[in-house]
């Protein structure tokens, strides 16, 4: 990263003195992001390219682009459970109905930089989205596919993983509805049907 940075003076990079997580890396790019929308790309090769690309054509659709993975079932037995269990759990709590909650996702910096995500690790992105979806914003839902798994252990499959979204999934039960956003600063045409 360092050699592209030197090659381009468009990309910054950032060296964490020690391991913080996916949660504060996303919190300290959204506190120097310079556009009107961020999101995060997992530096593993996770997402096939083409989907990626459909993403950003997405951009500007609605308020939000939220992606899903269209190929969840080329993955382990165990991830692919998991995965599906954990949308069906939000979707009955929360009502959105999305096809993925833990995808990439192009946010609203304005917006997102509006809301508390007290969330570390994999749970910031849950938060940061649902309470945005609390707020009335539209968005679409893009297909993306996933690359073949690399062998290995995953740190989505951790205990302290799951034990960070169950935090984050009750604290935002309990902060509902959303107390620390001034609502008459929500966009005129948020309470139109969000697009699909």
């Amino acid at each position: 990263m360092n050699e592209f940075a030197a090659s381009d003076r468009r990309i910054t990079v950032h060296h964490n003195a020690e391991r913080r997580g996916v949660g504060a890396g996303f919190e300290y790019a959204l506190s120097r992001a310079k556009f009107d929308a961020i999101t995060l790309i997992p530096g593993d090769h996770a997402f096939q390219n083409e989907g990626i690309a459909r993403m950003f054509k997405a951009v500007g659709a609605a308020d939000m682009v939220i992606t899903y993975r269209d190929n969840q079932s080329d993955r382990s037995v165990n991830r692919s459970i998991q995965s599906h269990s954990l949308r069906f759990v939000l979707n009955c709590m929360f009502g959105f109905w999305l096809s993925d909650y833990h995808s990439m996702i192009v946010y609203p910096v304005k917006w997102l930089r509006q809301i508390a995500v007290r969330a570390d690790g994999y749970g910031y992105q849950i938060c940061a989205l649902i309470s945005l979806l609390q707020l009335g914003l539209t968005y679409v839902q893009v297909p993306v596919s996933l690359n073949a798994e690399l062998k290995g252990s995953s740190r989505a499959l951790r205990l302290r993983t799951y034990l960070e979204l169950i935090g984050t999934i009750v604290s935002l039960l309990r902060r509902v509805p959303i107390r620390d956003v001034d609502r008459d600063q929500v966009p005129v045409d948020a309470g139109r049907t969000p697009a699909r």
